[in-house]
């Protein structure tokens, strides 16, 4: 089952690399659609070979298939989890300080939901055997690459219209 996990999440992937190419110098190889399919072909054709690589590795590793499905959902979770922090953060700057669309007093609301991911990142981070108490480093150092580029091509961030 981690091999439909993963050719499942691939298109979602290769979607997102294929976005975050475009206006870069990656653009001729990782932004531009298939001309036959309409599909990113070179990003997915990086995503597919990064995940079926990674299975390899797991199994010559003598990873076991369910946990060979457990890492990457745990990181994946662990990564969204933050996503949606940032996402609550960017609510609160637009709605209630730069768009000012929202009485202040509803602040309480993307802010208790914020509460609530912290507290969720908490209890599944500590007391976690190994190597499950690794995940939040491995994420914290991917995030910091993620922080890095971007810092280091804006253009990135910018939206393509």
């Amino acid at each position: 089952f981690p091999y439909t996990t993963l050719f499942r999440s691939a298109t979602a992937g290769a979607r997102i690399l294929f976005a975050l190419s475009r206006g870069t110098a990656l653009e001729s190889s990782l932004g531009r659609a298939s001309t036959r399919t309409g599909a990113p072909a070179g990003a997915l054709s990086v995503v597919l070979t990064v995940g079926v690589g990674a299975i390899v590795v797991q199994r010559l590793a003598g990873v076991s298939a369910t946990s060979a499905f457990f890492y990457p959902g745990t990181l994946g979770v662990l990564s969204l989890l933050v996503a949606y922090i940032v996402t609550n953060l960017g609510a609160i700057r637009f709605l209630f300080f730069k768009a000012r669309r929202a009485p202040i007093y509803e602040i309480v609301i993307p802010l208790l939901g914020i509460a609530f991911l912290v507290y969720t990142i908490y209890k599944n981070v500590t007391g976690q055997s190994f190597p499950y108490n690794r995940f939040p480093l491995v994420v914290g150092i991917w995030l910091v690459v993620g922080a890095l580029i971007v810092l280091a091509t804006p253009q990135i961030g910018r939206a393509h219209v």
